[in-house]
């Protein structure tokens, strides 16, 4: 290629290519005008459908009240209507928010307005005022066109645009009023600009990729790089000037634009206008789809959820209701209507007066009130059930829900709309009337049940009354026959005579057996049976067994053994006397079974647990023997194995009985092994605590407080003392009693009843009181407690009291304890028993209450034992002294304080007293007084002064009594 042709097609490029960009730009710049006026028209699209929805929420009832007039403005609804509008106006952020009416042909006036309040030189449009700007789209809009935006605008207030749209009348279709939004439009250029910013980016994107296209196409003009870089660069400063340029044009006020009139400029703003408009057309597309996207969604959402409450309403079929609290309106549901059997057109005028006319009257002075006191911000939300009526006369029972959901914006504010539920629960309150008759007949049937259960209650008590009279009836004429016998058999007597006392008194002990054993039989069948737990030695009471029974076996000619293995603990805690029982109820059957041969009693260790033994007993015999048929049915009560038998040996058919059930209330089992004529053996397993034996077993003398040579004869010793006072009123008894206290060398005086022992104790001195329970005039429970009193006027408050009763049932014991006596004989009395409470109480001042202790005697265990000090200490017996001392000492410093604040009626003082002695005396293995110091403390808790102050009575004859016997102990 010669020179002159590269040069031709260099000047050829250079011709071409600013023809090239020129078209491209034109190209960017109608593309670009056209999409700012697209994002323009989005923008008021988007306010002509905001003043649409504005508009929908205000009722045309409410518009069409909206006279014109100046004198609107005083009416309280007016005032209302303009703060809501004003709160629209603020959820909205415009600045003006207004209605217009029409006003002649051309004329338009304000009706009211709601506007900034930051605006303070341009006050609200008073109604009538007219409009002067009044323009023909406006106008347009009173003839039926749909909403429309104006502006921007310019005036004094600055720069605005205004959005307008027709309220309708219902039906007819007629424009009640234009609605009219005017917002703030000094950013609106900016909005048109950031609708359309995307777009005309992409635009300018495609100007610049054209003119890299003249770049690449650059070899092809055979263009020299050296003059080709000015060109590009020029090209492309011109372009982003001429954006930059648009840009500004299109943000300038319009009186900018309206006073430019220069042609070039005229042509470089179009350019410009062209390429920014080419830039965002994409982006302005894209956000106007966008925007009506997500506007439809938004519709569509709101649908949705309308049709959702729509449906939950229907399906709850709840009745809405929605009270407007100034102007008494109240706006209904169709279910709120149905409910009441009405359609809802039948109940217009709708008020708050429909709702008052059908609810019952007793309701509706509770609702008003549940009402009052919510709109007073006492509560949070109404609820009540009240009645309405029906369409056909019957009441219908409805849940009345509802709060405040509006307040005005006053201060304070009060409350404007008020909106809740009606749901109808008359079948709710059908079934809770339904429940609450069935609550009444239960509650009349528990009524039944309980007097049922009362009347079985005193037919029991009847009952344990019967058997206490019962036994104290037989026990009372027994007592003579026996104790009469015991006393003749102590006479000079032929040899006759003695076999006919001896059987006398024989058959009375055999009767008195049967009574024990009926007894022992009603008192396990009602629960009233309890067992002691007290320390025994085991060889001791296998000693007492084989004496007891070594008589008789040796008047049958039978070889008898008792005795227990080597391996078996001799110290035990459990209930001795029980276990005594069993043992002679089936030794008693052995014996009475068994003609030759052999009776055997063992005890052997099974096993152990921790402080436990297990122990098995066998009584076996060489008898008659037992069937297996007669074996499945021995221990059932009244059952006797060959009642063929019954002639010739005798019993009740209870001994096995009361065997098997003690045995089972001791927490073991019982069982027999038997052949017919080979013997029987019976077996019953317990569970004992093994107490550790501290020192050796007492001799006999030392358990009887006996010691040879030591002090004057026990029988002078007795004649001397203070005489015995015995209340008794049976003559016979009275005869017995003196009898054996003749015999066993103590002097004695008689009153036969409570008075006569009061007036006796307040003339004389006595060492004892022997009171009978049940007598005339003044049983020995009252007398006692008379005894005990302070103010008895008595010489010796704390004399020893013994009871002499024949009611041998659970209880009686306690009962004795509690009314203030110290101890408890059962008659009829027998000689050797009557000995031994006599010597535990008054031989050698105390001393024998001393050696009675530690042969766990029960007249004094259950006031006093020290034996649960020493398990805690065991060997250490200074420390045990050491502390009973102290003991000693305290107690009536606590006793005193105690009487100080029952006296005082200090009763929270009187409570922590009777607390500490109560822990106190257990501890010190006073069971008694502690369980004394526990009724106290909770008959203090309850301020009961009179059960306090007999209480207090109790506590200080037990504590007196618990300091001698330390004494006792504490010199032995």
């Amino acid at each position: 290629m010669t020179a002159s042709q590269s040069q031709r097609q260099s000047q050829a490029g250079l011709r071409i290519a600013p023809l090239l960009v020129s078209v491209i730009m034109a190209l960017v710049m109608v593309l670009s005008v056209w999409i700012l006026r697209e994002a323009d028209g989005v923008l008021r699209a988007e306010w002509a459908h905001q003043a649409e929805l504005i508009a929908q929420l205000l009722t045309p009832e409410e518009v069409a009240r909206l006279s014109g007039q100046p004198g609107d403005y005083a009416q309280p609804w007016f005032q209302d209507f303009a703060a809501r509008l004003e709160r629209l106006r603020q959820v909205q952020g415009a600045r003006y928010l207004y209605l217009m009416g029409r006003h002649g042909e051309d004329g338009v006036h304000f009706l009211i307005e709601a506007q900034n309040d930051a605006l303070e030189d341009s006050p609200p449009s008073m109604p009538g005022t007219p409009y002067d700007e009044a323009s023909p789209e406006l106008l347009s809009l009173f003839e039926g066109a749909s909403a429309l935006v104006e502006g921007p605008l310019a005036d004094q207030w600055g720069l605005w645009v205004s959005a307008l749209a027709p309220i309708r009348e219902p039906g007819s279709g007629r424009v009640l009023a234009v609605l009219g939004v005017d917002v703030d439009a000094q950013n609106w250029r900016w909005e048109v600009v950031a609708l359309a910013a995307l777009p005309l980016a992409l635009t300018l994107a495609l100007l610049l990729g054209a003119l890299a296209l003249v770049r690449i196409l650059e070899p092809r003009f055979s263009l020299k790089r050296a003059r080709a870089a000015p060109l590009w660069s020029w090209w492309l400063a011109l372009g982003l000037v001429l954006a930059l340029l648009t840009a500004g044009l299109w943000l300038a006020p319009n009186s900018v634009w309206v006073e430019t009139r220069s042609p070039s400029l005229r042509i470089a703003v179009a350019l410009t206008v062209l390429v920014v408009t080419a830039l965002f057309a994409r982006w302005v597309v894209i956000r106007y789809r966008r925007s009506h996207e997500r506007l439809h969604e938004t519709e569509r959402a709101l649908r949705c959820e309308r049709q959702r409450l729509a449906n939950i309403l229907d399906g709850t079929r709840a009745g809405t209701w929605e009270w407007w609290l100034q102007s008494g309106q109240v706006i209904y549901n169709d279910h709120w209507a149905a409910m009441l059997g009405y359609r809802l057109d039948e109940l217009a005028p709708h008020s708050i007066e429909t709702w008052r006319a059908l609810t019952h009257p007793e309701d509706l002075a509770r609702a008003m009130a549940l009402i009052d006191a919510h709109l007073r911000g006492e509560s949070d939300a109404v609820e009540c059930e009240l009645r309405m009526r029906h369409r056909q006369g019957h009441w219908v029972w409805v849940l009345d829900r509802g709060r405040v959901c509006e307040w005005s914006d006053e201060h304070p504010p009060h409350p404007l709309l008020m909106s809740g539920t009606h749901q109808d629960i008359t079948s709710l309150k059908r079934t809770e009337m339904l429940l609450r008759e069935q609550n009444s007949a239960l509650a009349e049937a528990i009524g039944r049940a309980e007097a049922l259960a009362a009347q079985a209650d005193s037919a029991n008590r009847a009952k344990s009354e019967f058997l206490a009279n019962i036994s104290h009836e037989i026990r009372t004429p027994m007592n003579g026959v026996i104790g009469m016998t015991s006393l003749l058999l102590e006479t000079e007597l032929t040899d006759e005579q003695r076999q006919y006392a001896g059987l006398i008194r024989t058959s009375g002990e055999a009767l008195l057996g049967l009574i024990d054993d009926i007894l022992d039989f009603s008192k396990i069948e009602a629960g009233r049976l309890e067992l002691e737990r007290v320390v025994f030695n085991l060889d001791s009471l296998l000693a007492d067994l084989a004496a007891a029974f070594a008589l008789r076996a040796d008047d049958k000619g039978l070889e008898f053994v008792c005795a227990a293995d080597p391996g078996v603990p001799k110290q035990m805690r459990g209930d001795p006397g029980r276990l005594r029982q069993i043992l002679i109820n089936l030794l008693g059957n052995a014996f009475k079974f068994t003609e030759r041969g052999r009776i055997e009693v063992r005890v052997e260790v099974l096993g152990y647990e921790p402080g436990c033994a297990h122990l098995q007993y066998r009584v076996r015999d060489t008898g008659i023997g037992i069937t297996e048929e007669q074996q499945a049915r021995l221990f059932e009560k009244f059952y006797q194995a060959d009642t063929s038998m019954t002639r010739r040996y005798g019993g009740s058919g209870l001994g096995l009985a009361i065997s098997r059930q003690l045995v089972e209330l001791m927490g073991g089992e019982i069982g027999v092994r038997s052949r017919p004529g080979e013997g029987s053996e019976f077996w019953f397993t317990l569970c004992l605590e093994v107490v550790e034996q501290q020192g050796g077993v007492p001799s006999a003398a030392e358990s009887s407080g006996v010691r040879d040579g030591d002090g004057p004869d026990p029988a002078a010793r007795r004649a001397a003392s203070a005489p015995i006072l015995l209340v008794e009123d049976n003559a016979i008894n009275q005869q017995v009693a003196l009898g054996m206290l003749k015999r066993l060398g103590w002097p004695a005086r008689l009153a036969t009843h409570g008075e006569e022992a009061l007036a006796a104790l307040r003339e004389g001195d006595f060492s004892l009181v022997l009171m009978d329970v049940q007598m005339p005039v003044m049983d020995g429970f009252e007398a006692t407690r008379h005894i005990r009193a302070r103010d008895s006027g008595v010489r010796d408050p704390a004399i020893p009291i013994l009871a002499m009763t024949a009611h041998a049932l659970s209880g009686d014991r306690e009962r004795c304890l509690e009314a203030g006596m110290d101890d408890y004989l059962t008659k009829p009395l027998s000689l050797s028993a009557l000995d031994a409470a006599l010597g535990c109480w008054l031989e050698g001042g105390q001393h024998a209450a001393s050696s009675a202790l530690g042969r766990e005697d029960e007249c004094s265990l259950a006031h006093f034992d020290p034996g649960a000090l020493r398990e805690r200490l065991p060997g250490d017996e200074e420390a045990v002294a050491d502390i009973l001392e102290k003991f000693r000492a305290s107690l009536p410093v606590r006793v005193a304080a105690l009487v100080d604040a029952c006296e005082a009626e200090s009763f929270e003082m009187a409570r922590r007293e009777a607390h500490g002695l109560k822990g106190l005396a257990a501890t010190m293995g006073a069971p008694h007084l502690s369980d004394l110091a526990k009724r106290l403390e909770q008959s203090a808790l309850a301020c009961h002064a009179d059960d306090c102050q007999a209480l207090l009575a109790l506590i200080s004859h037990e504590a007196g009594l618990i300091e001698r016997m330390l004494k006792t102990e504490l010199s032995s």
